[in-house]
This record gives structure tokens, sequence and C-alpha cells, in this order.
């Protein structure tokens, strides 16, 4: 099964499982490894010609149904999206509130003792505990709306922002068209200060430079040279990689690989060849990472601190509250106590003014 899925597939010479060793061979270089790749598919020439492009000037057909064959192998350029939260996982997540939790047991406890135990007016003893179950249930539904259309709003924010222009050749003409309709094999156009679409070759131009720091956590702009030039570096510089260290090696020869997410800090009109697009992509990989919960920032652990310890005193001020009604309610009822009934319903109540204290 998985050498069907190396194979190349739609009429293309090359598989997107090749395209991504070249990428994966430039995240872990030490010294040029991503060339030895890159040469033995045949160079910049090799590279045109099994993804199927006529040139670097012509770039691919303006032709949907090709896009659409290129798509289906190579993927989309749309990186994967976290799943929304249920609606019923946010009504779960709001009712999960320990101040919430108590207030719906003072409210059971109240109807049932309200209708199995009704006092001196069985007809309104039941009002309050249905009541506290209808404040509950209108929190729990409004929090869990306002939660869930900010998710959405975000997702739609989010879209519109990845949702970019780049400039691309096709069939000789340079058109502008969105990022999320690049394909492999497609020839980028790309100046100061754009960002990176997809994982690329630079196959023309000069002294561009990229900030990758995002990725390889290298502070300074890093440089890229096409193919041809790169294969004379590692010729002309084989004495200099001979004597570099191991810190420094993998810098002494420019490398044509361009990660998507990077940006040009340097030099303007590059012709870049798309290799890796959407989930295959350096991003893509990234993102589908991250895709779980995300830790906590030292701000948010702060907050969360600052919030447990209002929650201690305003717990504390629950218990003094709850206490002090308690030897009120005994010290005037001592000598004349109402039935069993009255009883628990005023200490549900008392429980109740405690509750809202602590909010």
């Amino acid at each position: 099964m998985a050498e069907a899925e190396a194979a190349p597939r739609g009429g293309f010479g090359i598989s997107r499982d090749a395209l991504a060793d070249i990428v994966s061979g430039y995240m872990k270089r030490s010294a040029h490894e991503e060339l030895e790749t890159i040469e033995q598919l045949g160079g910049s020439e090799g590279m045109l010609r099994l993804l199927g492009v006529a040139g670097v000037q012509i770039g691919l057909k303006d032709d949907a149904a090709d896009r659409e064959v290129r798509q289906n192998d190579f993927g989309v350029n749309k990186l994967p999206e976290r799943a929304s939260t249920p609606f019923w996982q946010l009504v779960l997540n709001v009712a999960s509130d320990f101040t919430l939790r108590i207030l719906m047991v003072c409210g059971l406890v109240s109807l049932i003792l309200g209708v199995a135990a009704p006092g001196s007016d069985a007809s309104k003893d039941w009002v309050e505990g249905f009541a506290v179950f209808v404040a509950v249930g209108v929190v729990v539904f409004v929090t869990a709306i306002n939660d869930y259309s900010k998710e959405k709003q975000f997702q739609k924010l989010n879209a519109v922002k990845d949702d970019k222009v780049i400039s691309v050749i096709r069939s000789g003409n340079k058109v502008s068209c969105s990022v999320f309709d690049l394909v492999v094999g497609d020839i980028i156009y790309v100046e100061m200060g754009d960002e990176i679409p997809a994982d690329c070759l630079m196959m023309k131009g000069f002294e561009l430079k990229l900030d990758e720091s995002s990725f390889t956590g290298e502070p300074d702009p890093m440089n890229k040279s096409t193919i041809e030039v790169c294969f004379a570096q590692r010729r002309e510089r084989a004495e200099k990689l001979a004597h570099a260290t191991d810190k420094n090696r993998h810098h002494v020869v420019d490398s044509p690989v361009d990660i998507s997410g990077s940006t040009v800090v340097g030099g303007s009109g590059s012709h870049l060849l798309v290799i890796a697009v959407g989930q295959n992509s350096q991003v893509g990989k990234l993102m589908g990472q991250l895709q779980g919960e995300p830790e906590p920032t030292p701000l948010q652990n702060k907050l969360e601190n600052v919030a447990r310890d209002i929650g201690k005193a305003g717990l504390i001020a629950a218990i003094c509250c709850l206490i002090a009604l308690l030897i009120q309610f005994w010290a005037i009822n001592a000598t004349d106590l109402p039935g069993d009934a009255e009883i628990g319903q005023e200490h549900i109540r008392m429980l109740l003014v405690a509750v809202l204290w602590r909010c």
C-alpha cells in the first residue's frame, strides 16, 4: 500500500513523496542534502519536465482541467482547519461551572421538597426551585450561544485573512490569483514583502533573501539562489565546505528551497516553482501537529491563578454568610420551630443566598 502511494500518479513523472523529500532534506540539511536529491531528479530542467511545466517564462497552461488533476494528485493549497467545537460541548462546558452546579443541586432539592413535602403555601413551594433551574438554563444557553457565535466569526476572519493574492505565470502571462488556486507546478512571481504561499524551488532571480525564523530558528535572513547557482557554489566552495564546522556548514552553499510561510525580505522579481501545497507543505504539516488543544500561555496561567484566589475569597465569604444565616434562623425559631418542610425550604434559601455571595 505504501509503495502504491509513493508511485507517481496522474501522468506526472514524480510523486508527492519524492517532492516532500526535497523539502525534508533542506529542513534537516547539514551541508547541501536537498541539492543531491534535486540533482538525481535532473536539476531545474528535470524538475520542470517531471511536473509537466513548459518553461519558467511560460508556466502551466491556464486550464481548469489541468489544475483539477494536479489538485487531485498533489493536494489543494488550503491549510487544515481546526474542527469547531459542537454546540452541545459548549453547553456542557458552561454547565460544568462549580457555582452553577451548586445552584442546580439547590434548585433540585428545593423542587423536590416543594412537591413532596409542601409547606403552608403548597401551590407556590415548587416555584422557587423551578425558577433556579430557569435562571441556570438561561445563563448556560446564552453563554454557549455567545461562545459558538464568536468561534464562527473567528473562523470566517481566518478564512479572509488567509485568502491572499499572488502573481503567477500561466500560458506565458503574469496573472493574479488567490493562493488557494495555486497548484504544484505553478511558477509564482514574488517581490519584497510577499509571503511564500507554498513550498517552492527558486528557478530564476538573484539576491533573494527569506525570513525563515519561524521554522528554522535562524535569526538572520537566508540567502536563496537558483538551482544552477547552488550547484556551482557546491563545486566552487568544496574546500570551504571541507573546513567548515558543523555549526556553519549548512550556510556555506545557498539553497533553492523556499519554505511556505517565510517572508521575502530581500530581492525581487524571483520566479519560484511550487512543489508542495496545503497539508503537504511545511506550514500545513506544522498546523496538522497543532490541531490539539493549545497549551495555556503564561498570561493565561496568571489570570487562572488570580481567578482561583478570587474564588477562594468568595467561598470564605459564602461560608461566613451561611453560618450567619443559620445562627439567625435557629436563634429566632429556637422556641417555636416550624414544620420540617419549612425548615428544609429555609435552609435551601440560605444555601442559595450563600452561593450568590460566592458569585
